[in-house]
Formats: C-alpha cells, structure tokens, sequence
C-alpha cells in the first residue's frame, strides 16, 4: 500500500494538469465524505475502505457536473450503484460493512449487485437469456488478443444449426503440473488439449457422448483458476451496438449471431435484450436502495 501511494504522489507530481484534476475531485470526498490525503492514508489505513467505489462516483460527478444522481461503476463482474443528493453523497452513518462485518468505519452508502460487463450470457430453455453469475471474457477481448480465433468463430456462426458450445473457448490461466497438482484423469486429459492458444469448447467433448462428467471436472478446474472461459458477455453486446469500440467487433459480432440464430432473433434485437436486462437488473439493485 504504502509503495503504491508513493508512486501515485510521483505519477501525479509529475503530470501538473492531470494532478489537479485528481485533487479537486479528491477533495470533494472520499469514502466518507470527505478529502483524506496519502499521508492520513498510509497512518490510518482502516479509513480508505470503500474508497474506491467512492473515488468513481466522485469521477463521475465532476465529469457530468450533476448534483443529484443515481450512479452506477459497473465493472467486470460487479456494479457499484451509490446515490447522490444535492451534490452530497449518502453515507452509510452506522459504518460500512465488510464482508459480512459490520465497521464502524463512515462510508459511502454502496449497494454491489453481482452482474458486469463480464458476465456470462446464456441462452436457457425457451429462449429466455440469464446474465451471470459466472464470469466470461468476453469474444472482443479474446478476438482482440488471440486474432486466431476469428476464423473459428466466424465458421461457428455461419453454422445452420449451432450447438450451445458454439461461441465458448477455453483459455489456460496458469500452469499446471499434472502429476503434483491432485488432478484426476478426466482433468489431466482437459489440461493436455489446452496450451497457449484458446480452445473451442466443443472441441473438449466427443460427439454422441454425454458430456456431463466432462462438464463437472471442467468445472472443477475453473473453480481451481486452471482454466477461463470466454464467450458472449454485455461487452460484446455494447460493442455490436456501437456503444463500445475497444476491442474486435468482428469477434463480438459472430458471439452474437450464435447466440442469436439459438434464440431465433436478429442479431442487434439479442445484444438490446442484453442491454435491457442489463438495465433491469442495476434498476430493481437501485431500488433496494
């Protein structure tokens, strides 16, 4: 902590403009209400709990210039939603809590709710879509970093009939030694097929077999942070609407035709569906509030 807030005095010392910026938004508030320095920081750390949810409703405070305001910090696979009244943040006055703790440390009045730009779109029986809670790359983040798989993904979409494995890939998070680790045979075979370059999921099962244990030991290695899944996330869905250009659209673009074709709607009617579940979900977490 102390070593990152002294390379944050060094980075903000060094950028004039930027460092103002920075200090003024600070001063309004911090995870309490109120401007708290590096120096109170590194001497009262319990003090900066919660502050970086705050620090993003000060952001956007001084970036939209409004006083009163419902904000929303959607991250990977949560979202921070925080209300604002008369240009004051609402304070949880009992102390934040923790982990199931309860503090009696001020913070800012934060209600998590567990749906991001990362998590996982699934088509369930009868068409209907569920949002998480399990993580996924998204495809724009795999297409982008891993270009080969474009052409798998592109022969995947143009499918007649696609499979629910259609638009998922495997990708190695860590290294694994298969004869120390504890692994049984069916996870030491998944390891085996996965290296460096993602792997389509179906090409993890064989056809005509029930893929339920397979399933369940993939599971297992997920759990244990071996391996990731990417797939079809609000991400990609931002990005074939144009809400968002970071990353491949080609790869967002063929997630959402699978997902589409499965569904039975046109690909930009899927991702808007998406949005609008998005939007549902951050609305009924506000209104716990």
């Amino acid at each position: 902590g102390a070593a990152m807030l002294a390379a944050a005095d060094r980075a903000l010392a060094a950028r004039p403009a930027s460092g103002a910026i920075v200090a003024e938004a600070a001063a309004a508030t911090w995870h309490g209400g109120r401007g708290l320095d590096s120096a109170l920081a590194l001497e009262y750390p319990v003090e900066t709990i919660l502050s970086g949810p705050a620090a993003s409703v000060v952001g956007s405070l001084y970036l939209s210039r409004e006083t009163d305001a419902c904000i929303a910090d959607m991250g990977g696979t949560t979202s921070d939603i925080a209300l604002v009244s008369e240009g004051r943040l609402l304070l949880a006055r009992e102390g934040a809590v923790v982990g199931g703790w309860q503090t009696m440390v001020e913070a800012v009045q934060i209600h998590t709710t567990g749906l991001g730009g990362d998590s996982a779109v699934l088509l369930e029986e009868g068409g209907r879509l569920s949002l998480g809670p399990r993580r996924s790359v998204p495809l724009a983040l795999l297409g982008h970093l891993s270009p080969e798989v474009l052409a798998e993904l592109a022969a995947q979409a143009g499918r007649q009939k696609p499979t629910r494995y259609d638009g998922r890939f495997l990708i190695r998070l860590r290294p694994a030694d298969p004869a120390r680790d504890g692994f049984s045979e069916a996870q030491r075979a998944i390891l085996s097929k996965v290296g460096e370059v993602p792997l389509a999921l179906e090409r993890l099962f064989v056809p005509g077999e029930s893929s339920y244990l397979a399933d369940l030991e993939l599971r297992r290695l997920i759990e244990r942070g071996y391996l990731g899944l990417a797939g079809f996330t609000p991400t990609d869905a931002a990005h074939v609407l144009g809400y968002q250009a970071s990353w491949s659209l080609p790869a967002a673009r063929a997630g959402a035709s699978i997902l589409a074709r499965r569904a039975g709607v046109e690909v930009e009617e899927l991702c808007r569906r998406v949005l609008r579940q998005v939007t549902a979900v951050l609305e009924h977490a506000h209104s716990k509030q």
